[in-house]
């Protein structure tokens, strides 16, 4: 017998409902829609999106005239972007584009 707040309960019991509260989560577990597959590991960066890197050469080629100097993957405010930097004269212009809409979401100029 164990003591529990209900009073003395035999100990066949509690494992009896421990074993069962087990295979009910394992089981509703198993029969949830798995996302993780969907889902990037924290800190992993996604190598593309809607967007790949040539149309994100594009749209930035489309706001500064010059020559590409680096294409990447990158983070930016929160959001998965490319990050492109052209190179136009004695200027580099740093665009980054949202890979999911083509959105500029920043840009910079040095």
């Amino acid at each position: 017998m164990v003591q529990t707040p209900d009073g003395l309960v035999p100990l066949e019991d509690l494992t009896n409902n421990a074993a069962e509260t087990v295979n009910n989560a394992t089981e509703a577990l198993n029969a949830a829609p798995s996302v993780a597959a969907e889902v990037p590991a924290v800190g992993a960066v996604v190598e593309e999106g809607p967007i790949s890197r040539e149309r994100a050469t594009e749209i930035a080629l489309e706001l500064v005239s010059g020559t590409v100097i680096e294409v990447d993957r990158d983070i930016e405010r929160g959001r998965l972007v490319w990050y492109v930097a052209i190179r136009e004269g004695g200027t580099v212009h740093e665009i980054y584009v949202d890979r999911s809409t083509g959105e500029i979401v920043r840009r910079e100029a040095y």
